[in-house]
C-alpha cells in the first residue's frame, strides 16, 4: 500500500469515528454503562485491578474516554491519543471532569503509527479494539515498543480470525465491493441503524455501524501475535471474548427480545467464548533490554 493510499485510509477512518463515536449515538453515561454491563463487561476485573495502578499510563484509541474514566482513578498519569478530534473532545471534557485532582491528564489528537512521544515515556499502554483499525500494524506495534519503557506493561485487545465472528466479518465487508450492490447496501444499513439507535436510544452501539462502514478492519491469531512479540514483548496472560450470540440478540425486534431466554445465551457465550471469542485480549510485559 502506498503512503498516498494509507494517508487517505487514514483520513477516512478518522472522519468515520468523528461522525460515529465508538460505543453509542446516546448519553455519555449510558454509553458508559452499555459498554461495561452489556458488550464489554470483560475488561472490568482488568481496569478495577492493580494492573495500571501507579503507572504512567497512555492509552492508544481513547475513542469518548469510557475506560479512561476509569483508568485516571488507579493511575499516575494518564496520556490519551485517537486519530478522532470529536472523540478526543468529548473524552477531555468527561474525563477531566471525573479524575481525581491528584492525576495529571491530557488528552490529544494522534497517529499510533506515529506517537508523539519520547523514548520510554510511559510504563503501561492500554489499547482496546483500536490497532486492528490501523492499515500498518507493525509500525504500530513498533511505536507502543518505542514508548514504553522496559518491563512495562502492555493490554491490548485485537479482532480474532477464524470465529463465527470473523466470518460474519469477511462476508460483510467482501460484499461492499460489490458493484453497484454492496454501495447501495452499505447506505441502506448506515442510514437504518443510525436510525434505530436514536430510536432506541443506542441499545447495540455502533459495532453494526463499524461492520459496515469502518474503512480498515483486520484480524489477527495468538499464534501470530507470539511472533510477532517474539523477543519484544512476553506475553503473561490472555483471554477470549465475545462469541457473538447476544449481539444477534440485541438486533432482534424489541418485542422478541424481551422474551428471549437471555440467562441461556449468557450461558452459551461463556461456555464458548474460550474456543470461539472474537475479542484477543493480551496482556504483555515488554522485554527488558
Amino acid at each position: 500500500m502506498s503512503d498516498k493510499q494509507t494517508t487517505s485510509l487514514k483520513e477516512l477512518s478518522a472522519q468515520f469515528w468523528d461522525e460515529n463515536p465508538c460505543g453509542s449515538t446516546d448519553s455519555w453515561q449510558n454509553t458508559q454503562e452499555l459498554r461495561f454491563k452489556i458488550t464489554d463487561p470483560y475488561l472490568v476485573p482488568v481496569l478495577e485491578s492493580s494492573l495500571l495502578a501507579d503507572r504512567r499510563v497512555l492509552e492508544i484509541g481513547c475513542g469518548q474516554g469510557l475506560d479512561a474514566e476509569r483508568i485516571v482513578q488507579r493511575c499516575r498519569s494518564y496520556t490519551g491519543v485517537d486519530m478522532s478530534s470529536a472523540s478526543v473532545e468529548i473524552a477531555r471534557e468527561m474525563v477531566t471532569a471525573r479524575k481525581p485532582p491528584n492525576v495529571d491528564v491530557s488528552f490529544r489528537v494522534a497517529d499510533a503509527e506515529r506517537l508523539p512521544f519520547d523514548d520510554a515515556s510511559f510504563d503501561a499502554v492500554y489499547s482496546v479494539g483500536v490497532l486492528h483499525h490501523t492499515p500498518d500494524f507493525d509500525r504500530a506495534l513498533h511505536e507502543v515498543e518505542r514508548v514504553l519503557e522496559p518491563g512495562g506493561v502492555l493490554v491490548l485487545m485485537l479482532y480474532r480470525s477464524f470465529t463465527p465472528l470473523w466470518v460474519v466479518l469477511r462476508a460483510v465487508r467482501g460484499g461492499l465491493h460489490l458493484p453497484i450492490a454492496g454501495p447501495l447496501m452499505k447506505k441502506r444499513v448506515m442510514q437504518a441503524e443510525r436510525s434505530r439507535l436514536t430510536a432506541e436510544e443506542g441499545v447495540g452501539g455502533t459495532a453494526m455501524l463499524e461492520l459496515f462502514g469502518c474503512p480498515i478492519i483486520n484480524t489477527y491469531t495468538l499464534t501470530g501475535m507470539r511472533r510477532r512479540f517474539s523477543g519484544r514483548f512476553q506475553i503473561r496472560e490472555h483471554s477470549l471474548h465475545r462469541v457473538g450470540v447476544d449481539q444477534v440478540v440485541r438486533v432482534l425486534p424489541e418485542r422478541l427480545r424481551d422474551r428471549w431466554p437471555h440467562a441461556m445465551t449468557a450461558q452459551a457465550e461463556a461456555s464458548l467464548r474460550r474456543a470461539l471469542g472474537f475479542y484477543m485480549l493480551i496482556v504483555a510485559e515488554r522485554v527488558r533490554d
